[in-house]
């Protein structure tokens, strides 16, 4: 595990808001249909993204929220040159969400396809994705698809918009591992597998909020092969920190079973 995750284990509280007439009741969970448009700055450029107005949410409904990882990963890409985006397209976004860091790769001329799973999720990055006009993108272009992750039959679809079939050669995911979302683990290491291009590199943007998180999740990708490498600075977003790391397949292979 990188010696990054010690400083970025910190603490966050979610306060409960009493119900408004947009919430709808799910058994004891509700799901906030309500949004409002939110500007965010990187580099020279501003994008506005609908993102919902509750307190909490569904915790399957998480991308209705435009969390720090998309941030932190947006700043990243704002310090990346041209040739990044040109040289890496088509891109994927895992768990897009409101789509902050994909739709921030398309406005710097990226080809990019956003995928998520939940229906209303689906809705509000599809309105997101078509709502974003960038005066300075050239030849960028955007597209919604669904994924649950783990899905081989979504993965082959997916991958049917590359060169060959061949996969992504870059991937992009932002705060989609946080604690309690350990059992999505196994499906997010498989279509990172499946849909990453031999040589390929996806730069994950994580916020260390647990220790028992940080090693699901870097365990998860060391028995799969993969290796990671940070290659951001410690960026504080509120009141937690994250970093991005580049996760490609490791020269070793996958770790033998047991070891």
């Amino acid at each position: 595990m990188s010696s990054a995750i010690a400083p970025l284990q910190q603490a966050n509280a979610c306060m409960a808001l009493p119900l408004s007439d947009s919430d709808t009741l799910c058994g004891d969970l509700f799901v906030n249909l309500a949004t409002r448009r939110v500007p965010f700055i990187f580099g020279h450029l501003t994008l506005a993204v609908e993102v919902s107005t509750a307190a909490c949410t569904d915790h399957d409904l998480t991308g209705q929220t435009t969390w720090p990882g998309a941030s932190i990963l947006c700043h990243w890409l704002a310090a990346q040159p041209a040739s990044f985006f040109a040289a890496s397209t088509p891109a994927l976004e895992l768990g897009a969400g409101t789509g902050l860091a994909g739709l921030y790769f398309y406005a710097r001329g990226g080809d990019i396809r956003l995928t998520d799973y939940q229906p209303v999720v689906l809705d509000l990055l599809k309105r997101n994705a078509a709502s974003v006009t960038i005066d300075v993108a050239s030849g960028g272009s955007v597209h919604v698809s669904p994924l649950l992750w783990g899905d081989s039959a979504a993965h082959t679809e997916l991958l049917s918009h590359t060169p060959d079939s061949r996969g992504f050669p870059v991937l992009l995911a932002a705060d989609v591992v946080y604690p309690g979302s350990q059992a999505a683990l196994p499906g997010l290491v498989d279509s990172v597998c499946s849909l990453l291009a031999p040589g390929g590199s996806l730069f994950l943007s994580y916020c260390s909020r647990a220790k028992t998180t940080d090693v699901a999740l870097f365990d998860a990708i060391r028995d799969a092969g993969l290796e990671t490498q940070q290659v951001s600075d410690v960026r504080h977003e509120g009141c937690v920190s994250g970093v991005v790391y580049r996760v490609q397949r490791s020269t070793g292979g996958p770790r033998p079973l047991g070891t």
